[in-house]
């Protein structure tokens, strides 16, 4: 998916969200004349600051497709990384493990595994997520993109 408009619009939506307000009239009109909808200040609003929101919120480039597809969000590929290293001399089934590690959200919780750099862990996968966002509010590293169209 890729639209002439497109950097326009995450442009304009960042514009929308940033005063947190009803978008102006030219705004509206802007964006629908770069999306071809026809899209109403309340609504332009509610999806333009939606993405600012949280951590479980749409990312910008979601929220730019959704506006190009009458207010469909894409679906995403999202991985969730969990890893660890158990403490010497602990042995623990690794299902086990990595179902509570997901649960609780962190290793300084378990006892059983070391305390991990976890920043620098993640910046070695600079290059195998190149192209997808990385969600660094959320507990665990997170990494999404918008599902390629097939």
């Amino acid at each position: 998916m890729q639209f002439e408009s497109y950097e326009a619009v995450k442009k304009l939506i960042d514009e929308i969200a940033d005063s947190y307000d009803e978008p102006s009239e030219d705004q509206v009109e802007k964006m629908n004349r770069l999306t071809g909808g026809s899209w109403t200040a309340e609504n332009l609003r509610e999806y333009c600051c939606d993405y600012w929101s949280g951590p479980f919120s749409n990312s910008l480039d979601a929220t730019a497709y959704a506006l190009f597809h009458d207010g469909d969000f894409p679906e995403l590929d999202e991985v969730e990384l969990v890893f660890w290293k158990l403490k010497l001399g602990v042995s623990m089934d690794p299902k086990t493990l990595y179902e509570k590690l997901r649960f609780v959200k962190t290793c300084s919780k378990v006892k059983a595994v070391e305390i991990l750099p976890v920043e620098e862990i993640v910046s070695c996968f600079g290059e195998i997520f190149s192209g997808w966002e990385h969600k660094k509010d959320l507990a665990l590293p997170t990494f999404q993109r918008i599902r390629p169209q097939e």
